[in-house]
């Protein structure tokens, strides 16, 4: 896909409230429409104009609601675990939902957490340079980019500063539940198109940088299974999707 052709997809301040009352309407299998009617009641007052409205709707239905057939699995597992999820948890859900649904928000994630591993602090204008290279010179990208951090504040995984649009690291979430370990490492290969990865490496991918990955090891894999585990060499764990072919868009 030429910088043309890359869909920006991501361009609303989503908050963490909209998503967690999407997923739980998901999770009792509420249908589309009743839950178009119940986001219209939520969102009323919270977003101004028709236009807008829709496109946050969008989002958020395409995050936990009208998901790719390839990503249903992922989606239904997800939804199997809410409930049972202290709020660290919840988050690490909506994280690995929102970046298969998004590739804009998969390679910010990436650009931020790397930057955050070389300085204390990023700003939207450093992202964007940074994007620019895979979707172009757009007025529009800039604008997602300050949606996106302003959403990332929102959800606690980075602070804002006295400086307009730079932002230091938020709360860094361990994540201790083997499952749902296993179910974020899925995410990250799904959201990167990667059909397999090392572990150490997934485990510490800068797109999750929100979270602490615990150590996962073949026998707490095995029960995800849509991933394969197998040893290479030595002392070098790999982890392979069993069914590729995951395609991104927005």
């Amino acid at each position: 896909m030429n910088e043309s052709q890359k869909v920006i997809g991501f361009d609303r301040k989503i908050r963490l409230a909209w998503l967690d009352a999407t997923a739980d309407w998901a999770a009792r299998g509420y249908s589309v429409e009743e839950i178009r009617s119940k986001l219209d009641l939520l969102l009323d007052g919270e977003i101004e104009g028709k236009e807008a409205l829709k496109k946050t709707k969008t989002v958020l239905l395409r995050i936990w609601v009208l998901v790719p057939e390839d990503l249903r699995p992922l989606r239904d597992e997800g939804l199997s675990l809410l409930p049972q999820q202290p709020e660290p948890g919840r988050l690490a859900l909506h994280w690995g939902m929102s970046l298969t649904a998004y590739p804009l928000l998969w390679d910010t994630s990436t650009v931020v957490g790397r930057l955050l591993d070389l300085q204390e602090k990023v700003s939207a204008s450093q992202v964007r340079r940074r994007l620019a290279e895979s979707y172009g010179e757009r007025s529009t990208l800039l604008r997602a980019v300050r949606r996106i951090t302003s959403s990332f504040v929102d959800w606690g995984v980075l602070r804002g500063t006295d400086q307009e649009g730079v932002f230091a690291a938020g709360r860094v979430y361990p994540v201790e539940d083997e499952r749902l370990a296993a179910w974020l490492i899925e995410a990250s290969l799904l959201a990167g198109s990667s059909a397999s990865g090392v572990l150490p490496a997934l485990a510490k991918n800068p797109a999750l940088f929100p979270f602490e990955v615990g150590h996962l090891n073949g026998r707490s894999l095995e029960e995800n299974a849509r991933l394969e585990f197998y040893r290479q060499g030595l002392d070098e764990d790999v982890i392979v999707l069993r069914t590729t072919g995951h395609t991104t868009g927005a």
